[in-house]
């Protein structure tokens, strides 16, 4: 069963952050020559309400978090990794794949590059100080991954029958700042360190709503991580920005998590716009900064909605041909390997 509150957050995430990386650049250029009024309005409310569109990514992580733990509380350690690897990996490796060739040609590709490929797709490229694939978006995945990695060992050996689990998440979280931003690299330097802490946050507001009598105690937990993630963006010298970035992301989720009962009947609505969302992100970025796509139409008003037309019929494709099936493929192994 779909959670409606979830996937309208899931669309507000993927709204803010596509027209945050393909518009607000345009908008700011097409706002500054006054070309025509009434779309100069639209563009001035849509570049103001996705200033932050970084607030779409900590979203983005709270729903994991949420939805995480609520997934792995259903499966073993090794059915929930399976889930996971089908539900995640074939989009994103075709995109990659698509994405690297969009770049490249047949004659000019040599060892390396398919290496740093295969890197990429592995979503292991901070131990090889492998740079951001996807237009930079890649970096998201990555902290995906370790995150399934922390749920995987906790699930492993049983320690979510624990009363106080989320003390797990405050020593992870308080062991991360004394190591300083992970990584050190890059325009994301402390991702690791930054960002892990609240996907720990998404997974207590789920033990806030079924682990009734630590309601008081996790409330508390994801309040400590929340201080200690703003904390930290000021440690690590972090612009202002992520402040508001915390802020908003938080706002929004806690907004339609506490109405997630008076939503139901947005079901219907809301089913098809957020079943797109993650394939949109994989591919927006990289979209827009195709170089046909810039030969074409330059920075033109018809720019925006080409990229907007492209990124949603290739989601839809993707999310039909490649995703839906490779859940269908996990789901089906599973069911093999429990009847054997």
């Amino acid at each position: 069963m779909r959670l409606v509150f979830l996937d309208v957050i899931r669309i507000y995430a993927a709204f803010s952050v596509y027209f945050t990386h393909n518009l607000s650049s345009f908008s700011d250029q097409y706002i500054n020559n006054n070309i025509n009024l009434v779309i100069s309005i639209i563009l001035i409310f849509l570049s103001n309400l996705t200033k932050y569109g970084g607030s779409g990514v900590f979203c983005f992580f709270l729903v994991s978090g949420y939805i995480i733990h609520k997934s792995i509380l259903t499966s073993s350690a090794h059915v929930f990794m399976i889930k996971r690897f089908f539900r995640i990996y074939p989009a994103y490796a075709l995109i990659c794949i698509v994405s690297f060739f969009s770049t490249h040609t047949l004659t000019s590709v040599i060892f390396e590059d398919f290496y740093s490929l295969f890197l990429q797709i592995s979503l292991l490229g901070d131990f090889f100080n492998l740079d951001y694939g996807l237009g930079g978006v890649e970096w998201t995945l990555r902290m995906e991954l370790y995150f399934y990695i922390i749920m995987y060992i906790f699930r492993f050996f049983d320690i979510f029958n624990n009363r106080f689990f989320s003390l797990n998440y405050v020593i992870f979280s308080f062991l991360l700042y004394q190591a300083g931003p992970i990584p050190t690299t890059r325009f994301t330097s402390g991702y690791i360190s930054l960002y892990l802490p609240i996907i720990f946050i998404g997974s207590c507001f789920y033990q806030i709503e079924h682990k009734t009598k630590e309601k008081f105690f996790n409330i508390c937990i994801s309040v400590g991580l929340f201080v200690g993630h703003l904390l930290m963006c000021i440690i690590f010298n972090k612009p202002n920005d992520y402040f508001m970035f915390a802020i908003i992301g938080m706002g929004v989720f806690c907004f339609f998590w506490s109405i997630r009962n008076y939503i139901l009947f947005l079901d219907s609505i809301v089913y098809w716009p957020a079943s797109l969302t993650y394939v949109v992100y994989l591919s927006h970025k990289w979209i827009n900064e195709l170089n046909i796509i810039g030969t074409y139409f330059g920075t033109s008003l018809l720019r925006i909605f080409v990229v907007f037309f492209v990124v949603i019929i290739v989601s839809f494709f993707v999310h039909m041909v490649i995703e839906r099936p490779g859940v269908a493929i996990g789901r089906s192994i599973l069911r093999k390997e429990i009847l054997l």
